[in-house]
């Protein structure tokens, strides 16, 4: 009975201290000089009518994090985390939206699931829709971002970083 009952304090102590290592988190943490993939969604007739690129866009989401500290790469597939880009251009109005998506995984009943999640959503509208106004807003949305994740940088803990 002694032994049991050291056998579920153990566990028990063991599952508390492993469970204390767990942090709640904006979603957005990275190691600090991690690359941020960029996606940019399809930039359709609309979109060029008023003077945007899938090229441009890329390019200025890219300077604008580059302005703000964050290294940036073209996100793919494989991507565990990314920002994501998507602009809406319908006659004189348009959407912007700009996310931080990341592959989150958890676990029911013992089977583990993955999926992409965003963890920061920013998106606005607006009329009198002209490509430099647009980018102007977009970037704006940039910065906010790349404020939320340079809040968010964990340091790598030196045992860590001499490997």
């Amino acid at each position: 009975m002694k032994t049991a009952l050291i056998v579920v304090v153990v566990l028990l102590s063991l599952h508390l201290s492993l469970g204390s290592e767990l942090k709640d988190g904006t979603g957005c943490e990275l190691p600090k000089g991690s690359k941020i993939p960029v996606l940019i969604e399809h930039i359709g007739d609309d979109e060029i009518r008023v003077g945007l690129s899938k090229d441009l866009v890329q390019s200025k989401v890219e300077l604008q994090l580059r302005k703000n500290g964050l290294n940036s790469v073209t996100a793919d597939l494989h991507s565990p985390y990314y920002c994501y880009v998507n602009i809406g251009v319908v006659g004189n109005a348009f959407t912007i939206s700009v996310d931080f998506d990341r592959r989150v995984t958890y676990e029911v009943n013992g089977l583990k699931f993955t999926r992409i999640a965003s963890v920061y959503h920013k998106e606005g509208a607006g009329d009198g829709a002209n490509g430099k106004y647009i980018i102007n807003a977009l970037l704006d949305s940039i910065d906010m971002l790349s404020n939320e994740i340079q809040k968010s940088f964990v340091d790598v803990p030196e045992k860590q970083a001499a490997k």
